[in-house]
């Protein structure tokens, strides 16, 4: 079975067996077996084709060493070559050294005296077979050998998959997408995703197909069935389902065998900042087939669409922070604050497209937003249970809100007069106050709530941003030409990459050398999008960014 499998898979991708076997060995018992690439002696030799494209040896001086503390003439062992299995421990080029001590004890204490003394020269480790040691040089593993065909091969980090059972196969466990033998040592069983019976069940998880589905009443139904909607989902999502839009739109669908196991719905837009414009892709109705639950397909879905996520600026979903921050998301700072209610003569009339055009001028106005059209003003404003008016006052139009009754807050509201429409909203909606959202961004707005109470917390939107130099360059533009940013010059690194930020009469992101902070990719987006510096004057004055999106943009 993982034969026919493997055959299968590599129609459509990359196989490679990593095995501590030596040449011979390994063709003495699995001759029948095709592979990419074969990896032997626990990572120190790659071949493809049949031929040997990398091999690390033990040096000649290591090997006079090891001749002085083991006695090879009275010991069973065998040393192996690139290509030749079997050979003298006076053999040069050698890449393996197999050693079948007296005892277990024997064999545990031999490996610790090799990696304790020889650390950074040689590594050693115990077999399954208890008794036995083999001994490599120290800059190689599967792990290492695994990274080495990666690059060659230009594939994703996330795109590889491992499973294994030994102690040798640790560190590719753990460094990539790594599974289990049931039967593993202990080590393997808790560094490992997922425990499987064998290879073929990771074949036929990975066999499946990417593709767009077009069918609108196909897609309704699996999202209404996978959330419990029952034919509400069309309802929810006006803008995507309603009459004029759903050609616009992309879902991306895992499926096997004509059968739907995941889908995603993704929504390109802009954001326009000051006349900037950052490329987002907006993502939503992500969901899984229910009878293939927690068997990975949510995380083959979001690595999917992460990869499609890159061509754009920004991408950004709604949902759970634990779900979506391993796969690169962060929230920003969500602004509520209460108006209490008071009947200040203002009329709402609910929003019927009538006044559409007025709406879109209005809210193009505004130094951030979105690209909307008029035709789909009234499907966007009221998507998601949210309600939407029109504001009249002495029967003249003032502008719209939109209330998010799900959420229980006016999510946007453009007029002249905020705090007396939003006064009156409560009132119109019989509530002892209302609670209202302002972007990070809309920082005259904010300014006239300064004085109102203030529920700060974490929103659903998350962000993952993907140009750093960009999406930096042009929200720090923003709030430098109204707030005025501190001056100054910081190299910043982001995992590999060094970001030179310099502060004058405008801002400069550029390739940096030396940097003055390093940060991982998590603390650098809390950073940029929700955490204070409270020691550090300059990232307090340039960050957070203020990046921010309408609800209703969203999907």
């Amino acid at each position: 079975l993982n034969l026919k499998y493997a055959s299968k898979f590599m129609k459509k991708n990359i196989f490679v067996i990593a095995t501590g076997r030596s040449y011979e060995d390994f063709f003495n018992v699995a001759n029948k077996v095709k592979c990419n690439y074969l990896v032997l002696n626990h990572g120190a030799t790659i071949i493809k084709d049949n031929k040997v494209i990398k091999n690390i040896t033990i040096s000649d001086d290591l090997i006079q060493e090891l001749k002085q503390i083991i006695d090879f003439e009275h010991l069973n062992y065998f040393a192996s070559q690139a290509i030749n299995s079997r050979v003298d421990i006076n053999a040069k080029d050698i890449t393996k050294i197999n050693i079948s001590c007296p005892s277990n004890l024997d064999a545990e204490k031999s490996v610790e005296y090799i990696n304790k003394n020889y650390k950074g020269k040689l590594k050693a480790y115990i077999l399954f077979h208890k008794n036995q040691m083999e001994i490599i040089p120290f800059n190689v593993d599967k792990s290492f050998a695994i990274e080495y065909i990666r690059k060659l091969e230009n594939i994703s980090l996330d795109d590889v998959y491992t499973v294994g059972d030994g102690y040798t196969d640790l560190n590719m466990i753990k460094n990539y997408n790594g599974y289990a033998i049931f039967n593993s040592v202990d080590d393997i069983l808790t560094a490992a995703c997922k425990k499987v019976k064998s290879v073929s069940e990771i074949f036929k998880y990975l066999d499946v197909d990417f593709e767009y589905l077009t069918n609108k009443l196909q897609i309704t139904k699996f999202v209404n069935e996978c959330f419990d909607y029952k034919d509400y989902f069309e309802q929810y999502m006006a803008k995507i389902y309603g009459n004029h839009s759903f050609d616009n739109f992309k879902h991306l669908a895992i499926t096997k065998n004509n059968d739907i196991i995941a889908l995603g719905l993704l929504v390109p837009n802009e954001i326009i900042v000051d006349s900037n414009r950052l490329s987002v892709l907006t993502i939503g109705s992500i969901c899984v087939n229910k009878k293939y639950r927690k068997q990975g397909y949510f995380k083959l879905l979001m690595k999917e669409i992460n990869k499609i996520s890159t061509n754009y600026d920004l991408a950004v979903l709604s949902g759970n922070l634990k779900m979506y921050n391993k796969y690169g998301y962060y929230p920003n700072i969500l602004n509520l604050f209460k108006v209490k209610s008071k009947n200040n003569n203002i009329e709402f009339r609910v929003m019927d497209g009538s006044s559409n055009n007025e709406c879109l001028k209005i809210y193009n106005e505004s130094l951030v937003h979105s690209i909307r059209s008029d035709d789909l003003f009234k499907e966007i404003a009221v998507q998601w249970k949210s309600e939407a008016y029109y504001i009249y006052k002495d029967n003249v139009f003032k502008g719209y809100l939109i209330y998010n009754t799900k959420l229980d807050y006016v999510s946007e509201i453009k007029t002249e007069d905020e705090i007396k429409v939003l006064e009156s909203f409560a009132y119109f909606k019989k509530l002892n106050y209302v609670n209202v959202r302002v972007l990070n961004c809309d920082y005259k707005l904010l300014e006239k709530f300064h004085d109102y109470e203030n529920s700060m917390m974490y929103n659903r939107e998350l962000f993952k941003i993907n140009n750093i130099k960009k999406v930096l360059k042009v929200f720090m533009g923003y709030k430098h030409k109204l707030k005025k940013l501190e001056l100054g010059v910081m190299n910043i690194k982001i995992n590999d990459e060094i970001f030179k930020i310099t502060v004058d009469k405008n801002i400069k992101i550029t390739d940096g050398n030396k940097s003055d902070m390093e940060l991982t990719n998590e603390q650098a987006m809390n950073i940029f999008l929700n955490k204070k510096i409270s020691n550090n004057k300059l990232l307090n004055s340039w960050f957070y960014i203020d990046l921010d999106m309408y609800n209703n943009d969203l999907v």
